[in-house]
């Protein structure tokens, strides 16, 4: 303790670490992005997707043409999803029929999320938490250069 010039005694403040302030700041960020995917995934898409896409000639991978979203874990699993979903159950393919294939994509993420589901989770289910984790580690990374 340190005495002033009117005789009080002040405590100094203890000093907190950058860092753990900066860790603060990233967990806070990642969750308020996560929030706002959830949010928009959930609420607001299946009530703004008035057209969806039709596919001509054919729809690729197991799409749906004329697709509409509906709240659940398989809505994160659109798109590109489908393909990292078939790579975790099934592996690689590729065939020289002009089409679409999985060997497009890299490996990692795929062996994550087979890893989660072997653990018995929905693949949906582990490849969104597999996502947002990786998010994670990368705002980690980054923030601590």
């Amino acid at each position: 303790m340190t005495n002033t010039d009117l005789g009080l005694e002040v405590i100094p403040r203890l000093d907190r670490s950058k860092s753990r302030d900066g860790l603060i700041f990233v967990i806070a960020m990642w969750f308020l992005s996560r929030s706002i995917i959830a949010i928009g995934m959930q609420l607001i898409t299946p009530l703004v997707c008035k057209n969806p896409p039709l596919y001509d000639p054919r729809p690729p991978l197991d799409f749906v043409s004329g697709f509409l979203p509906k709240s659940g874990w398989e809505q994160f699993s659109h798109w590109d999803g489908k393909w990292y979903v078939k790579i975790a159950n099934l592996g690689y393919s590729y065939a020289e029929d002009e089409q679409q294939h999985s060997v497009a994509f890299y490996p990692l993420f795929p062996l994550l999320i087979r890893g989660l589901t072997t653990l018995g989770m929905q693949v949906e289910l582990a490849g969104a938490l597999m996502n947002s984790w990786a998010f994670l580690g990368a705002l980690l990374v980054v923030s601590s250069c």
